[in-house]
């Protein structure tokens, strides 16, 4: 069921994840709690405070196009936004991260392009831009990233993709780790 051309804007959208994260036995059953859980092309997410979710901002559309998530405020979650499998013309840019897991997720992008553009994040746990396969079968490829600070706990930049990228730019931006 594809939709198009969703507005979301100016909401306060609070799930039932709190940070500190504890993870219990059952901790993977919420992963996957969604905020913002959209299917198609030409959407637009933006000016929301979204807290408490695994997936905070998720499109499921396979090869989706022309949709933006900006000036946001996203904390205490797992995702921050993914903008996984979309094929094109995806605009992540001027959100804020705090307390996240992961918060930008291109796993994959299908030849592109997918922006993030000057996105902030603050304690960030695990990795801070995800270029990744899903199943290890599809490449990312075509996802440009410039202008973005990100400060965590551990790495300054932890990429944990078992993969090769291909066709993306990392550039420009700000990652701060401990000593």
């Amino acid at each position: 069921m594809e939709q198009r051309d969703f507005y979301l804007c100016d909401n306060v959208i609070e799930g039932r994840l709190e940070w500190p994260w504890v993870f219990d036995a059952d901790a993977q059953s919420h992963w996957d709690d969604r905020g913002v859980d959209l299917a198609g092309d030409g959407h637009v997410v933006c000016h929301n405070r979204i807290s408490g979710f695994g997936d905070p901002v998720v499109n499921k559309q396979v090869e989706s196009r022309a949709w933006d998530v900006y000036g946001n405020d996203i904390l205490d979650a797992f995702d921050g936004t993914e903008l996984d499998e979309a094929s094109g013309n995806v605009r992540l840019y001027r959100n804020r991260f705090t307390n996240v897991m992961d918060p930008i997720s291109i796993q994959p992008i299908h030849g592109g392009p997918a922006y993030a553009l000057r996105n902030v994040g603050h304690n960030i746990v695990q990795e801070q831009i995800k270029l990744k396969s899903l199943g290890g079968q599809q490449l990312p490829s075509g996802a440009l990233i410039y202008h973005n600070s990100f400060t965590s706990p551990a790495r300054a930049l932890n990429s944990q993709s078992p993969i090769t990228q291909y066709s993306f730019e990392l550039r420009n931006n700000c990652l701060c780790g401990t000593r």
